[in-house]
């Protein structure tokens, strides 16, 4: 990995939206971290300190995507990590409304990568 590489965690319980997202990821330069369960995605950030986190809110063990975003965005050194939420109902008026605390993007699967990568592209040149 390069000092200067951009990191990103992609925590999506579908290793088909995992590898897809990576591929396309790791295609632009970017080193691309994956996990499918809550727990893991605090540890990995607590880890590596992305510089961007993209979730499902569905994830499994007790912190699920809600509870890993509380537990993220709880701690001084990881409170400032963009979040991207990519969820079939990232756009559920309940949902959006319990993530617009700590998601700075909500994308509804089923998505396009492109559209992904543009979403994300202005958290990761700043």
């Amino acid at each position: 990995m390069n000092p200067g590489q951009k990191k990103i965690i992609i925590a999506d319980k579908g290793a088909f939206t995992r590898d897809i997202l990576r591929i396309k990821l790791k295609a632009l330069g970017y080193s691309v971290f994956q996990t499918d369960d809550g727990n893991r995605l605090v540890d990995l950030t607590m880890k590596v300190a992305p510089d961007l986190i993209i979730m499902d809110i569905f994830l499994p063990t007790e912190a699920d995507g809600y509870r890993a975003c509380q537990k993220i965005t709880a701690q001084a050194e990881t409170r400032h990590i963009p979040i991207v939420l990519l969820s079939i109902k990232a756009n559920d008026p309940q949902v959006a409304f319990q993530y617009n605390i700590w998601a700075k993007e909500r994308i509804t699967k089923p998505f396009s990568p492109k559209k992904v990568v543009e979403k994300i592209s202005g958290y990761l040149t700043k």
